[in-house]
């Protein structure tokens, strides 16, 4: 049959399937018409400049149009100015009209810093139409012809928008417009390949079904058990396999040995699907093995139908994929479930004060029951069995003890035992319990002082727990002819200046005089926040000077008698400084003195540990502070190759993206500051009372728990429980302690305020909000969860902004996190004592309003 014109087209399919609908097109997508611009306008290429996309830039290859590399640039602040809509989008579609004939491409990433210029007609498509397939259905004979011949309306904006806004297009389901969209040759025609599929009735339909389903395509090429949801994989694929099943029952489908397939898959998928939601344990390995034999008849039934030419050998493959990754889910879940062992031993009471005898608790947390089970304990000899040990089940005994001294002692379990599948194996666990000292029972016990650094950098070494790889990281990158500039970022009370500390009598750094230095001891300007630049290298001067004389050195200055050694020297110092950087050109000044120094010191380098660096852009952006000041100490660290530097400062160091800035973090070794390994957390908590307090292993996990090994946290949290313990003549710390301690700590912690005004806008603390409040429920904040609540509230994000950017914002504070554990990442706060202060002080609804009434301000300015 001959389709010459559009009506008698969808006319023709709508017949051949009834169920495909047709709409408008402005019903379907957002149609515009490119930006006519002046010469003035357009610029040669350059940074901060944008494509514009023209009808000369769609080239032809073979049978296809494609946009090629635009040849005329409009400049970003242009675009402000003019108010320029946004750029174009992957899988926009264009149209162009040129002499001869209609020119249309599809959009790729590569374009995306483009807009589209005078002539051309965009179409930007919801999700119910694929692009690919619109694309090959404008491009084929009816819709060309169509367009053809309302080319002289499209000379005009209106006219032609309102053509196509008209224009009827077909909506198919999905594996139709896959198969159009992805499979179809270049040289075919859409429409007559549309037609000529639905030939086949339903029965073709389904063969199409198998081959170019989405959802089908997806469980094939996509499966993976590690990041997926297997119920909600198999749900997903029997609730497209039910529709044909459907058919069948109705009388719609033939029966052949295709439809019986088609019957046995549906009834395993569902089952499956159903299987998956059992509990994990014997409900559903049982479930799954009965669940083996239906596997086995699909494949049986399989090898008859590869003898069967008529079925099309794409399909077959199709199917045969199917089976085998049903097959591998099942086998893949049975062993999960037959190597999920997991066990909970502990020792009560934990903490022993005279008891001779402790009950011991051995608990089996598998999902499966385990038999011929065995335990045997040591040093401390004892031994229990059992024939059958249920999932959740907990044995209990006792051990008598030997008289053991104050401290903590560990237990070691051996358990041997039989799986379900009858594999014998053998598991080893320690726990822990504490002999409290005679003190524990001496009311007059002076803890003395408390050990525990709060607010200001740990300056003894005693107190500098963990940061291992974080030194070792240090001293290799100074390690060499040529050192490498460290930029060591991490967020506020990470413990950057406790390092930078450390490293002033660290004793691994060969041949270096670790200077350290800090902007926060500088005067600044009397009303604007920032230092001036000359006060910069004067600070950096007398710093340096100042640590050379500690080492032995007598730094000078030219032009100035040598300065004595003695009580005098730092005043003396600080008033010849002065009139030298007063006489101007303060980083020649610097420079000279510099040179200077390293040559009174040589062999020996200086290593400039510069803190709070990120502190200067404040006076750059008051006009205090010269921007030239990031790109001369480049030039210093570049040049002299004794002179070495630290940077220290937050993570804002990345988002700094002036010239000035990347010019100097260009040449550095980015070094991060990530919380404390949670043994190095567990010592900061106990090595500093050794001696003093102990606490119960329990205490001490919960006190590294609540502060997600954040170092400033704990030691704030340990210094509050040290005060209790020295209140109560207490020397053992339990976990009602920590408890109390924490909820004391949350009443008035001014960490957790300033963290909350850190997240600058009141979305982001709406969404802080959010996290919390989904922590608690069955439902968790997934980022589809977090933008479906913040529709709801009609709080909307600008062009230039998305969802992901504040979360982003949020993850580098680290106040949240992205849990990776379950089949659906979902985002969570980082510090679970951020999420008791929320709830202490925080209104959600409050909160709430507040950032509606943001979001109406910013988009009416």
């Amino acid at each position: 049959m001959e389709v010459r014109f559009l009506d008698s087209f969808l006319e023709h399919l709508c017949k051949r399937d009834p169920e495909i609908e047709v709409y408008p097109l402005g019903e379907l997508a957002e149609i515009f018409y490119g930006v006519g611009l002046s010469s003035e306008d357009l610029s040669s290429r350059g940074e901060e400049a944008v494509g514009v996309i023209r009808p000369s830039d769609l080239d032809f290859e073979g049978s296809t149009y494609f946009i090629g590399s635009p040849k005329v640039f409009i400049e970003k602040r242009i675009l402000i100015e003019k108010k320029i809509k946004p750029h174009l989008e992957p899988n926009d579609i264009v149209l162009a009209f040129s002499k001869s004939q209609l020119r249309l491409a599809l959009v790729g990433e590569e374009r995306v810093n483009c807009i589209a210029g005078e002539g051309i007609w965009g179409i930007r498509l919801e999700k119910k139409l694929n692009a690919r397939f619109l694309g090959k259905l404008l491009a084929s004979e009816p819709y060309r012809e169509w367009l053809d011949s309302h080319r002289a309306r499209f000379t005009n904006k209106n006219e032609g928008l309102e053509e196509l806004q008209k224009l009827l297009v077909p909506v198919p389901p999905q594996h139709l417009q896959m198969a159009v969209g992805l499979d179809l040759s270049r040289e075919a025609d859409a429409a007559w390949f549309l037609v000529g599929m639905l030939s086949e009735g339903d029965l073709g339909k389904f063969k199409l079904f198998l081959m170019y389903d989405p959802i089908v395509r997806q469980f094939i090429s996509g499966y993976d058990k590690k990041n997926k949801n297997q119920a909600q994989i198999l749900y997903a694929l029997f609730q497209a396999f039910r529709r044909w099943k459907q058919y069948l029952d109705q009388g719609k489908l033939p029966e052949n040995h295709l439809t019986k397939w088609l019957s046995i898959t549906t009834f395993l998928l569902e089952e499956m699907s159903i299987a998956f939601e059992f509990p994990p344990g014997a409900e559903r390995l049982a479930k799954l093995e009965l669940l083996r034999s239906t596997l086995e008849k699909l494949s049986a039934l399989l090898d008859e139908q590869r003898m069967r030419p008529e079925l099309n050998p794409w399909a077959l493959r199709q199917m045969e994929a199917i089976n085998h990754l049903l097959e591998k889910s099942l086998e893949e879940e049975k062993q999960s479930l037959l190597n999920q062992l997991d066990f909970e031993v502990k020792v009560e009471p934990c903490i022993l004060k005279g008891e001779k005898e402790v009950i011991l608790h051995f608990r089996n947390n598998s999902p499966l029951p385990l038999y011929q089970f065995r335990v045997h304990t040591s040093p401390y000899q004892s031994e229990v069995k059992r024939r059958i040990l249920l999932s959740q089940q907990e044995l209990l005994w006792p051990l008598h003890l030997p008289k053991l001294p104050p401290g903590e002692h560990f237990l070691e379990f051996k358990a041997s035992f039989r799986q379900f599948d009858g594999k014998k194996t053998l598991r080893c666990l320690k726990a822990s319990f504490l002999v409290a000292n005679s003190a524990a029972q001496n009311p007059s016990t002076n803890l003395g002082v408390s050990p525990y650094i709060v607010g200001s950098p740990v300056d003894r070494p005693e107190m500098f727990f963990g940061r291992k790889k974080v030194l070792q990281n240090i001293t290799c990158q100074l390690m060499g002819e040529q050192p490498n500039i460290i930029l060591l970022e991490g967020n506020r009370r990470t413990g950057k200046s406790s390092i930078l500390k450390y490293l002033e009598n660290y004793q691994n750094l060969p041949n270096w005089i670790p200077v350290y230095c800090s902007f926060q001891g500088a005067e600044g300007d009397s009303k604007l926040s920032g230092i001036h630049t000359k006060e910069i290298y004067y600070i950096l001067a007398k710093t340096i000077a100042t640590t050379l004389y500690k080492h032995g050195f007598s730094p000078m200055v030219p032009g100035y008698p040598n300065l004595k050694r003695g009580r005098f020297f730092r005043f003396s110092l600080a008033k010849i400084l002065l009139e030298y950087f007063n006489q101007g050109r303060y980083f020649e000044r610097f420079e000279d003195l510099l040179a200077l120094w390293l040559e009174l010191i040589s062999p020996k380098k200086i290593l400039l540990m510069l803190d709070e660096f990120d502190k200067l852009q404040e006076g750059i952006d008051h006009g205090l502070t010269s921007p030239q000041v990031p790109q001369n100490i480049r030039y210093l660290f570049h040049r002299y190759k004794n002179f070495s530097g630290i940077l220290s400062g937050s993570r804002r160091l990345k988002r700094l993206r002036e010239e000035y800035w990347s010019a100097l973090f260009g040449l550095g070794y980015r070094i991060g500051l990530d919380p404390l390994e949670r043994e190095e957390a567990k010592q900061l908590v106990t090595n500093p009372v050794q001696g003093r307090l102990v606490f119960i292993p329990e205490a001490r996990d919960h006190v590294v728990d609540l502060c997600a090994c954040q170092p400033f946290l704990i030691q704030s949290l340990c210094n509050r429980i040290f005060e209790q313990c020295v209140q109560r003549n207490e020397t053992y710390v339990s976990l009602r302690m920590v408890e109390e301690a924490a909820e004391e700590m949350i009443l008035d912690n001014e960490h957790f305020r300033t963290l909350w005004d850190y997240a600058a806008t009141e979305r982001r603390r709406l969404l802080l909000c959010l996290i919390d409040h989904y922590s608690y429920s069955f439902e968790r904040a997934s980022i589809e969860v977090l933008e479906s609540k913040l529709l709801e509230y009609r709080i909307l994000f600008s062009m230039d902004q998305s969802l992901g950017d504040d979360l982003d914002f949020l993850r580098e504070l680290e106040l949240i996190k992205l849990d990776k554990s379950t089949s659906i990442p979902s985002y969570k706060l980082a510090v679970p004592l951020m999420s008791r202060w929320l709830k202490k002080h925080i209104d959600r609804l409050d909160i709430q309003r507040r950032a509606q009434r943001e979001c109406r301000e910013k988009f009416l300015t």
